[in-house]
């Protein structure tokens, strides 16, 4: 699994799910953690009173602490009457009577320090560094910081498995921490007895006092709503400035009470919450059974630690999807060689094809006499057609709009363009571009909503104005002298999603493959830079860039990127090229992070995994030579490329202009009167929702999307400006619409 930079733990007191769970004075737990966050519903604390469980969740062991659950007081029956004198007896000697410390059993502290890890635990109240006093900052005879809610202090010493002075530090030093880069890997977070929910009344009332009536023992008002507001009031404010930075930052907070306070009606039901990155941890709701034991064994597991005490016979909070697992690649598949060519690169979809450029060796700058070879496929792997390409031909895109292969030839010099009909198997004539250059070209393409982006080669460091990204002039069907107009230039600044600092020059010497994201970013990718630029709202005024610097495992920038994708599906079918072994393969990828970046880096063996937070690079499948990437997500018909996993392709409708009738027009009979705006799309709304086609309705393209949710039937939208058309699923769709006819 990935690891998390960094865990916070934050330990709360005495009180049972149902008191907490939908609580409107618990409104940050509820709005925030909970709904944010990954909720176990049925999470148990393993002990009463208190000071056990925070011993079994931090060592999975009690070591000689009385409590009903533990060794030393077995003769406890279950289910005792909480007001009895046994649970009494456990209630006022239970904390803290031990047989002695400090403790010298394994536990999660010394188990980080010896595998080089961090760790520290933060408890508000303690008055210096190191302080092992049982307690500490009373108020009218009451306890505010109290040993026994600190655990690693009892195991403060210099012998086995036992920690230094200085794992043991008052809140101030959290909350005085201006970058939480510089926490522990692991740390707890203990907040005093007025503001853990502790004080001033349980559930259960064994804090009140009989003979004051409305005043608990230490003369506090007996009011439960106000201890649960004040305490969910203290984790907003000192919690949630670290939970924020850690949904960017791949590192995790743990909300967790110890116990319930003696609710033997429901075992010992406590609130338990995980929030984070969301690459760590999926938002949910989990209702598998788990206790103290499961999360101590789910954050050893982590750091590759073995499991402590009862937390290696624990199976550890289920993952199933919500907590985030690794990647799992499946067999791969290799599709049948074209006989005779060599170098397979650029990879496209389109229609249920896989379209396949062998270069040959032919020069990049068009100085050669070669040709490249052009190989479609179906999706098992099978040759369906061939196509002769003179020069080298590198980007390879199929433009779903108007159904057209584009190919790209000689990205370092001399660039043309040629246009493939895979129905009809034509092939163009090469298209020139009117900057025609020696030593710079254009590499790779995509297309969105009829605008063109291409990457452009070879910039000149001396020349910050040299661009590297353009969009061509005209759109998505070309036609004599190709012209561009710049977007991106080398010299750009952006941000470092490693360092999050902004303004910094942006990697572009080697501009090569480009990509759409799920947000339609573009992303580019400078192989020798081993750097993804992620380029937001390319062509507009409001243009960002951020860019992600891939490292090697000694932190070495690195080179031989080639293509990335992004996905926001959840698992899905990759096609890889590989040059050194001249193959194409697929396999299919589960548990997929839709924050992470999927690439080919050869010189770190292949395809794999790209934290963008750390740069770091996860190895998925070894191949020496990778290179061009396509994708498919689960559920994806394959009918064009899927960069970002969105499971459908619909058809731009620029030149598909309806009147009222349903009359198809010509362009140039476009009115707001008569016929349609150039935007469309398709949804899916109830099936006897829709007016039938062709009948007008006065509503733009986004209205009517809202005003047919939920989707639950095969349905065709289209429109743009102040009309538009509702197709159900009991109508024909007419020949003129025939292209849009996809679920």
């Amino acid at each position: 699994m990935l690891t998390p930079e960094h865990i916070v733990i934050v330990i709360e007191e005495n009180h049972d799910k149902d008191q907490i769970v939908g609580n409107p004075n618990a409104s940050y737990i509820n709005n925030t953690l909970i709904k944010d966050g990954l909720y176990y519903s049925n999470a148990h604390g393993t002990d009463h009173p208190s000071q056990p469980n925070y011993l079994e969740l931090f060592a999975g062991a009690n070591p000689g602490v009385q409590g009903v659950n533990s060794p030393l007081q077995q003769h406890y029956p279950a289910g005792v009457d909480p007001n009895s004198p046994a649970v009494q007896n456990a209630l006022n000697n239970g904390d803290n009577y031990n047989t002695a410390q400090p403790f010298s059993i394994p536990n999660l502290g010394a188990e980080l320090l010896a595998a080089g890890k961090s760790f520290a635990g933060y408890s508000e109240g303690l008055p210096s560094a190191g302080f092992t006093g049982a307690q500490a900052n009373g108020i009218n005879g009451n306890r505010a910081y109290v040993e026994k809610h600190n655990p690693w202090a009892q195991f403060e010493g210099n012998g086995p498995n036992q920690l230094p002075a200085s794992t043991n530090q008052p809140l101030t030093t959290f909350q005085s921490t201006s970058d939480f880069a510089n926490l522990p890997t692991v740390s707890f977070v203990v907040p005093n007895e007025y503001n853990d929910m502790h004080d001033t009344v349980s559930k259960v009332g064994l804090y009140a006092d009989p003979s004051t009536p409305g005043f608990d023992k230490f003369g506090n008002p007996v009011n439960d709503d106000s201890t649960i507001q004040n305490g969910d009031t203290w984790l907003s404010n000192n919690i949630e400035a670290y939970r924020e930075w850690a949904t960017t930052h791949n590192s995790l907070l743990i909300t967790v009470f110890d116990e319930n306070d003696y609710d033997f009606t429901n075992a010992n039901n406590i609130p338990l919450v995980i929030d984070g990155d969301p690459r760590l941890v999926e938002p949910g709701v989990n209702s598998s059974y788990v206790n103290h034991f499961d999360l101590l064994k789910t954050v050893e597991s982590y750091y590759g630690l073995d499991p402590t005490g009862k937390a290696a016979t624990a199976q550890g909070l289920p993952q199933n999807g919500q907590l985030l697992a690794d990647p799992v690649v499946g067999p791969t598949h290799k599709f049948q060689p074209s006989k005779g060519d060599t170098q397979p690169d650029s990879l496209t979809i389109g229609d249920g094809h896989l379209f396949a450029a062998y270069g040959n060796g032919v020069a990049s700058d068009g100085t050669g006499t070669g040709t490249s070879e052009i190989v479609q496929y179906d999706l098992s792997g099978h040759i369906q057609h061939t196509y002769d390409v003179k020069g080298s031909v590198d980007g390879l895109k199929f433009d779903p709009t108007t159904e057209k292969l584009w190919a790209l030839q000689n990205q370092d010099g001399n660039s043309t363009l040629t246009l493939i009909n895979p129905e009809t198997h034509h092939v163009s004539k090469p298209l020139a571009y009117d900057d025609t250059s020696a030593t710079r070209g254009y590499d790779d393409v995509v297309f969105q909503h009829g605008n063109v982006f291409l990457s452009y080669t070879n910039p000149n460091p001396a020349n910050p104005s040299d661009p590297v990204i353009v969009k061509l002039d005209g759109g998505d069907r070309p036609k004599g002298e190709l012209e561009t107009t710049p977007i991106l230039t080398f010299g750009a600044t952006g941000t470092n999603t490693v360092t999050q600092q902004t303004g910094q020059m942006v990697p572009l010497n080697d501009p090569d493959s480009l990509k759409t994201a799920p947000n339609g970013d573009l992303l580019l990718s400078s192989g020798d830079d081993g750097t993804i630029i992620d380029v937001h709202d390319a062509g507009q005024a409001d243009q960002s860039v951020s860019f992600t610097e891939i490292v090697d495992s000694m932190g070495n920038r690195v080179k031989g990127l080639d293509d990335v994708i992004k996905t926001d599906a959840k698992s899905g079918t990759f096609y890889l090229s590989d040059t050194t072994t001249n193959t194409i393969e697929s396999f299919h990828v589960s548990n997929l992070n839709p924050n992470d970046y999927y690439a080919s880096v050869s010189s770190l063996g292949g395809f794999g995994q790209v934290d963008p937070s750390t740069g770091q690079f996860q190895l998925l499948l070894a191949a020496p030579g990778a290179h061009g990437l396509a994708f498919v997500p689960d559920g994806g018909s394959g009918s064009g490329d899927h960069d970002h996993g969105d499971g459908s392709h619909g058809h731009d409708l620029s030149d598909l202009i309806f009147d009222s009738a349903g009359n198809g027009l010509p362009s140039t009979a476009q009115s707001s009167n008569n016929g349609f705006g150039s935007s469309a799309g398709w949804w899916r709304p109830a099936a006897n929702n829709g007016p039938s086609f062709p009948q007008a309705i006065g509503s733009d393209v986004s209205s009517m999307a809202e005003a047919f949710r939920p989707a639950s039937a095969d349905a065709v939208a289209l429109g743009g400006g102040d009309r538009g058309f509702i197709l159900p699923p009991s109508q024909p769709i007419p020949s003129q619409l025939g292209i849009l006819h996809h679920t």
